[in-house]
């Protein structure tokens, strides 16, 4: 995270070309980490007070009490536009990937780790999950299956099925 400033007397229409290309330059180098990420909030908001400021307190004024709009600004820096639009497609389609990759507890997952795990019956219809190797265990999970016929015993619902529960 780099600090930029631009010191010193300047006029309104570099005043303004900086805050452009200083801006741009934050939103696209800014966001490459945590704590990056909100110093980049942070600065971007400082920087939007700032020159929001600065147009306020300076208008344009001729002599008398005419006013004049204030010129349009186009400024060119030396980064191309689509340098800014890679990053930003770069990010979505990071953010994208994200989202759309499964974690590492899908349902297969869950299904695969119950079986063996042992579980203690604190309560007429309450069970929870206990090490098999403590002498708390009251049963443990042999399959997982899709209807509760299927179970001998007892079973209890599963996410995704039911777990058939042997004597321990």
């Amino acid at each position: 995270f780099n600090i930029h400033t631009v010191n010193g007397p300047v006029c309104a229409g570099c005043a303004e070309a900086a805050y452009a290309i200083l801006q741009r330059r934050t939103l696209v180098q800014g966001w490459w980490g945590p704590l990056s990420l909100i110093l980049t909030l942070w600065n971007s908001v400082a920087n939007v007070v700032n020159i929001r400021t600065h147009r306020a307190a300076a208008p344009y004024v001729l002599a008398g009490p005419q006013s004049i709009p204030r010129p349009q600004v186009h400024v060119r820096d030396s980064a191309s536009p689509w340098v800014a639009s890679i990053a930003a497609m770069a990010l979505l389609a990071l953010i994208v990937a994200m989202v759309l990759t499964p974690g590492s507890s899908t349902p297969r997952d869950v299904q695969t780790s119950m079986v063996d795990s042992c579980w203690s019956e604190t309560s007429p219809n309450s069970l929870d999950e206990v090490a098999c190797s403590s002498g708390d265990a009251d049963y443990r999970v042999s399959n997982i299956v899709g209807d509760p016929s299927q179970c001998q015993d007892a079973y209890m619902d599963a996410p995704s099925g039911f777990a058939c529960l042997k004597p321990w």
